[in-house]
């Protein structure tokens, strides 16, 4: 993905090899640093019994979601950062795909991008099970933030099985600043696999995101 961005944040859409940082258009004259995000949501889809067991033998916070007036909130960042709503996604968003629109849909490990995070500064500030829009499925959302000011929570021994495991379906999401400055990132995985299976490894990169093939 092209590391340029124009004056609201929002990064170039361009999808690039491994050795290039910039698309032809930006090549030559870098419009704007990536931002650092200040926050990443990790969100772990997982299926309706699963959640139903972390909430009440885990005792893991549920919490639900309007997604009406999420798909609100998300049309008028959209509007605001001058972005085409539904560009990338038939539900709509104001994000940028960091690997185009389908992700990366090869075992992925994400043991990588963990490690990077705790080197980065990242620690973990919030967890909870929250509903998605699929039928009978749900997401683990657990969130790392930069902010030394946030209080720090360990993660729950339950959830670093699902985080520390592969994924056949990964796909990382960069938002441009909010109205408060602030920068988010999510990545949102799918269909939970052994991850010693998996053949690629993702990593945080200082927020522009990677991958390597892992030796077996």
């Amino acid at each position: 993905m092209c590391e340029a961005q124009n004056a609201m944040g929002v990064r170039c859409d361009v999808l690039l090899n491994l050795s290039q940082s910039h698309c032809e258009m930006h090549s030559g004259h870098r419009i704007g640093v990536p931002s650092q995000p200040d926050k990443i949501l990790l969100r772990l889809q997982i299926p309706e019994r699963e959640a139903n067991d972390l909430i009440q033998n885990a005792g893991i916070p549920y919490v639900p979601r309007d997604f009406e007036a999420q798909d609100e909130k998300n049309k008028a960042e959209a509007e605001r950062l001058g972005v085409d709503f539904k560009k990338f996604r038939s539900e709509g968003g104001s994000g940028t795909p960091v690997f185009g629109r389908s992700g990366l849909k090869t075992g992925i490990s994400i043991r990588p991008m963990l490690d990077e995070l705790g080197e980065s500064g990242f620690t973990t500030v919030n967890y909870h099970i929250e509903p998605s829009q699929k039928p009978s499925m749900f997401y683990i959302v657990i969130v790392f933030s930069s902010d030394s000011d946030e209080e720090a929570i360990g993660l729950h021994e339950r959830l670093g099985d699902y985080a520390y495991s592969g994924w056949r379906y990964a796909h990382p999401w960069v938002h441009a600043p909010n109205e408060s400055g602030v920068v988010t990132h999510a990545l949102n995985l799918l269909f939970q696999m052994e991850d010693e299976a998996c053949k690629i490894g993702l990593h945080y990169n200082s927020g522009l995101w990677g991958i390597s093939d892992i030796p077996r």
